[in-house]
């Protein structure tokens, strides 16, 4: 007796330990590479990765940009997954490497900030195969770092603007000295 319990629990474990995946059958990946990465203040960063499509084929149906930080730090750009999405994409395909979203940071962000991996987050929603609205979920961060402007160089015209006054400068000296 104990034994067909001990079977039937097992047997019991299994199914529950395997509908997940059955559940999840036309399940959707994407993996950024890399999941850091440096911007400046004013300017943006295009997220890059892949994404993978599990069994069945899926439908585009949106996506959400969940940003930490002061409200408008950062800002979808744009989104390109909308082309990537107009057929669906079929079962067991894939695609990427490739840009996927670009990020705005606005000029009021200080140099040295990090808005850290878990604090941000791109989610796409899709629609499988068994017509059931899923998500994928990656989660990425952004550090500032603004260069410092390249050293001057002085341009041409500078130059030849400097030399005409020093020689204007040399000029008045002479006179004055030959008075």
């Amino acid at each position: 007796m104990r034994v067909k319990h001990l079977v039937a629990a097992l047997v019991v474990g299994a199914v529950v330990a395997l509908m997940p995946a059955i559940a999840r059958a036309d399940s959707l990946s994407l993996v950024l590479s890399p999941a850091n990465y440096v911007g400046q203040s004013g300017g943006s960063v295009t997220l890059i990765g892949t994404f993978t499509n599990g069994a069945g084929a899926i439908t585009w149906n949106g996506f959400q940009l969940n940003a930490s930080g002061a409200p408008g730090d950062l800002t979808d750009a744009a989104v390109q997954p909308i082309d990537y999405f107009t057929g669906g994409l079929a079962s067991g395909q894939v695609l990427g490497p490739t840009a996927i979203f670009t990020i705005n940071i606005a000029p009021t962000v200080a140099n040295g900030t990090l808005f850290p991996l878990g604090g941000n987050s791109l989610t796409v929603f899709y629609v499988g195969a068994n017509g059931q609205e899923s998500q994928v979920d990656v989660n990425f961060e952004i550090r500032i770092q603004n260069q410092p402007p390249p050293p001057g160089v002085p341009e041409p015209t500078t130059m030849v603007l400097l030399g005409s006054g020093l020689a204007g400068l040399a000029a008045l000296k002479r006179r004055r000295s030959r008075k």
